[in-house]
């Protein structure tokens, strides 16, 4: 591969590989780990939360079976491999805006992985998706 800068070519081993993260949010009437609604765009500051948003003590997530069902049917879309057990990950670092000091995601062990590679017809590049998650 040659790297072009201003005039002058140099030769390299190197492969260009550019990594994207993208994040969506999907359509549901509740939050991901609680009964909370998602309706808070116009809503004033703090009335579309819980014990649970809070974090407080005693009180545990679950999951919201809607997201879960969207999230397959993502999976299928991009003919991922769905695994028979998947996790999530308490990721704890403080942040001014995350009262609770936690978040809880999925890294290692996904609802959804290994979707076979896919070529983007517009433009030609190959592109493959390394993981996709709740």
């Amino acid at each position: 591969m040659t790297v072009s800068t201003q005039n002058t070519h140099i030769a390299t081993d190197f492969e260009i590989v550019i990594g994207l993260e993208v994040h969506s949010q999907l359509l549901t009437k509740s939050k991901m780990f609680c009964g909370c609604s998602t309706d808070y765009a116009n809503a004033a500051p703090n009335t579309h939360v819980c014990p649970v948003c809070m974090g407080m003590p005693g009180v545990l997530p679950v999951i919201n079976q809607r997201a879960v069902d969207y999230t397959i049917m993502t999976a299928l879309a991009l003919n991922c491999t769905i695994p028979e057990y998947s996790k999530f990950d308490r990721k704890n670092y403080p942040y001014p805006d995350l009262m609770k000091g936690y978040q809880i995601s999925q890294y290692d062990i996904p609802l959804k992985i290994r979707p076979a590679s896919c070529t983007i017809v517009a433009t030609a590049w190959w592109t493959s998706i390394a993981r996709a998650r709740l």
